[in-house]
């Protein structure tokens, strides 16, 4: 499945980003080998179960934006392709390396869209909400996260 090459707007302060890099099915740590355009799967640093995940259901309330989770279950819900920041085209940047500060987009593999937040309250934890917004890998400014 070839990514959605065409982002335009308006850049906006990345969101702040940590967490261990595993290729899809195949533990990867150390070095820099993580490329623009690949797949990954983000996992809680502290339980190491906890992946990052979202599926096809919104929000009941807040944004009503599609719901992003971690969960200790395994599937193609867990898997995030690497984009450049905003505004800038994926086939200027197909397979460099990315490096550490970088500004990204993760774009949810299944549905499409990217992993987001913004200033509104999360309804669970009063902190901000984070959920994937767009269509077809195209969002705005707060879809962009420092690596």
């Amino acid at each position: 499945q070839q990514p959605n090459n065409n982002m335009y707007g308006q850049q906006q302060q990345p969101n702040n980003m940590y967490g261990q890099q595993q290729q899809y099915g195949q533990q990867q740590y150390g070095g820099n080998n993580l490329t623009y355009g690949q797949r990954i799967e983000l996992h809680h640093i502290h339980t190491r179960s906890q992946r990052l995940h979202s599926h096809q259901i919104n929000l009941k309330s807040g944004s009503y934006q599609q719901q992003v989770t971690c969960w200790e279950g395994h599937d193609l819900g867990d898997a995030w392709v690497i984009k450049p920041a905003h505004g800038v085209p994926l086939n200027s940047k197909q397979g460099q390396p990315v490096l550490y500060g970088d500004i990204v987009v993760l774009e949810h593999f299944n549905t499409r869209k990217n992993l987001h937040s913004h200033i509104m309250q999360s309804e669970v934890t009063k902190q901000q909400e984070v959920t994937c917004f767009g269509d077809n890998g195209i969002g705005d400014g707060n879809d962009n996260w420092r690596i």
